[in-house]
């Protein structure tokens, strides 16, 4: 190999360091809200029961362990600058700001509108958005509202009503 071909292959390693890096610190902050959230539900029953029947218990456990990865990354990637924006934004990147937005807008309507409303509306517009087929009209009835309806219903009757979990 030559020094040019050195260069380039470290310069590509301290880009995805830098990317780890970044993924790191986000992955950190969302981590950590879900882990005070978890720890913030409320608890029921007695002595341990109080600890093993609470229901932040698995998420909370989940949310730890993203915590200390998270921590592995960015120690791991500490000496790395963080990536700059670029001037113009691929599809793929594109398409990831799309679904963050409509996952958070869908977390934000939590608050206000009916768990199996919002879940509906979320499932649909992300059948809708990122459809893979040309978008027919019978496509987005068919795929975009008849399997949102049936996944959103399945899951809060599976939630709410057989695992009893009390939902947004």
């Amino acid at each position: 190999m030559s020094d040019i071909d050195d260069t380039e292959s470290e310069g590509q390693s301290m880009a995805r360091k830098g990317r780890d890096k970044l993924a790191g610190i986000i992955l950190l902050v969302i981590s950590g809200a879900a882990l005070i959230n978890s720890l913030a539900m409320e608890r029921i029953g007695e002595g341990i029961d109080r600890v093993l029947g609470a229901p932040g218990l698995t998420p909370g456990f989940l949310s730890a362990v993203l915590v200390l990865l998270s921590i592995a990354l960015i120690v791991r990637s500490w000496s790395a600058p963080l990536p700059r924006l670029p001037r113009r934004l691929g599809e793929t990147q594109k398409r990831m700001i799309t679904a963050f937005a409509i996952i958070f807008l869908y977390i934000g309507s939590l608050y206000w509108v009916p768990y199996f409303v919002s879940t509906f509306v979320m499932l649909a517009v992300f059948q809708i958005v990122f459809a893979s087929r040309p978008r027919t009209l019978r496509h987005v009835l068919g795929w975009g509202l008849v399997y949102s309806a049936a996944v959103a219903g399945a899951l809060y009757y599976v939630f709410g009503e057989v695992f009893y979990i009390p939902l947004p």
